[in-house]
């Protein structure tokens, strides 16, 4: 399983972490629990890791993966997905998808950024 998930209840956030080469089907089990843990701590939001992540989507599957994850979209759901800077411009594909479908996602190459984004609107 190249994927961690840990739960920050005081912060206010889930971690997922990707590592290692990821496949579509460990995407979408990595989102199912994601969404889980959310559900069963109340914790709208997630951050996404991919800097441990040595393959590439390709495009379509790219699309495929943003796609499927606005079908289980919730208003208060806020994503924060941080990637390398050799990765953003797939990840800033994936956040365009996202965000055409409604859902709130940005992509960020700086930790500190990401988490305080997430911070924002929570207390």
């Amino acid at each position: 399983m190249p994927y961690k998930i840990e739960v920050y209840p005081e912060d206010g956030y889930i971690s997922l972490e990707h590592e290692g080469n990821i496949m579509l089907d460990e995407i979408n089990e990595a989102r199912t629990e994601v969404i889980e843990q959310m559900m069963e701590h109340q914790i709208p939001n997630g951050l996404i890791s991919v800097l441990g992540v040595s393959n590439r989507l390709s495009t379509f599957e790219a699309y495929f993966v943003t796609e499927a994850h606005g079908k289980v979209k919730h208003p208060a759901m806020r994503g924060a997905i941080l990637a390398r800077p050799d990765q953003m411009t797939d990840v800033k594909f994936m956040e365009t998808v996202a965000r055409n479908r409604g859902m709130n996602i940005r992509a960020f190459d700086n930790r500190d950024e990401a988490l305080a984004w997430l911070r924002i609107g929570r207390f």
